[in-house]
């Protein structure tokens, strides 16, 4: 391992107490760090109690793993934006509560977790980060979104669950490979318009937020295989959401729906249909065309015995 390596590791086994091991790779859970061709590569500290990271770190510059979870940081240097090898960054569960405009120099990063911080906004910068795939950034304490986010072309995976965000930017819908969009336990009111071009989205988790409609261009969603609406306020769906051909799943959970659309009859490949604790006294017979359908939940709603008993899926 070369000097400068060597003494990056020194200074974080300072820092945690004890010796690192070597291990084949880093992994976001373990303790331990990886070598390629000399030179250090992966570095791995779950639950180490780490409150600073060495200012030598910077020269760690073959970095390509970095995680971080679960330890005691206040705060990341500007010089984490040094690491231009990184792939992967995962600072899980410590007490972040901002991230510097440096971040944006990680052009190589696949994933980054940041969740479980206590985060309240995010840098304009994040837009430079071409490569990310992966980002997690839930359960903490951000109320917006910033529109730079619309750049993450290539993002398949987005956790933006248990904050305090309002509303998003019109330029979500840019995230055009999006595959899964985590937006539960916010404080959303409405869906923008331009989520008709995330085209590529299996699952879209809404759940525990104030939305009481959903936008006509739901049905835009070819690609949705999960929905997750359930604790909202909702009182009626659009008749696109028919248009969801590809979806299994769908939870409407403790809204409060008075009807259903007949369109949702066209849903052939629904398995699962959570319709309990709502306001509905009946469904639309459509629903028999449901073939699928494992999985039927009416409870407490004001659908009568009598009128279950006539309707057999």
């Amino acid at each position: 391992m070369l000097p400068r390596d060597l003494n990056v590791l020194e200074s974080f086994e300072k820092e945690v107490g004890s010796m690192i091991p070597r291990i084949s790779r880093p992994t976001p859970f373990s303790f331990g760090f990886a070598i390629d061709n000399g030179r250090l590569t992966g570095l791995s500290l779950y639950y180490c109690d780490v409150s600073n990271l060495p200012e030598m770190l910077s020269e760690a510059n073959q970095l390509r793993q970095l995680h971080l979870n679960c330890n005691k940081l206040n705060v990341l240097p500007d010089s984490i934006g040094m690491l231009t090898s990184l792939q992967e960054l995962s600072i899980n569960r410590n007490h972040l509560k901002t991230i510097p405009d440096s971040i944006g120099n990680l052009n190589l990063l696949v994933l980054l977790n940041l969740g479980r911080n206590r985060l309240t906004k995010l840098p304009d910068t994040i837009d430079k980060l071409k490569s990310l795939k992966l980002l997690t950034l839930n359960l903490n304490k951000l109320k917006e979104i910033p529109n730079s986010i619309g750049k993450l072309f290539n993002i398949k995976e987005l956790d933006i669950s248990n904050n305090k965000i309002k509303q998003l930017p019109d330029t979500i819908g840019s995230l055009s490979v999006l595959e899964k969009l985590f937006l539960n336990n916010n404080e959303l009111t409405q869906m923008p318009i331009s989520m008709k071009k995330l085209r590529s989205v299996t699952c879209l988790d809404l759940s525990n937020n104030f939305l009481k409609d959903l936008p006509n261009e739901i049905g835009n969603l070819l690609s949705l295989k999960r929905l997750d609406l359930r604790v909202n306020r909702f009182k009626c769906l659009p008749k696109s959401i028919g248009e969801l051909k590809s979806l299994q799943y769908l939870d409407l959970e403790k809204n409060k729906l008075q009807k259903l659309p007949n369109s949702m009859g066209n849903l052939r490949s629904l398995q699962n249909l959570y319709l309990n604790d709502n306001e509905l006294n009946r469904l639309p017979k459509s629903l028999k065309k449901l073939k699928k359908l494992k999985r039927l939940d009416i409870s407490n709603n004001k659908i009568t015995p009598n009128y279950i008993s006539e309707f057999e899926l």
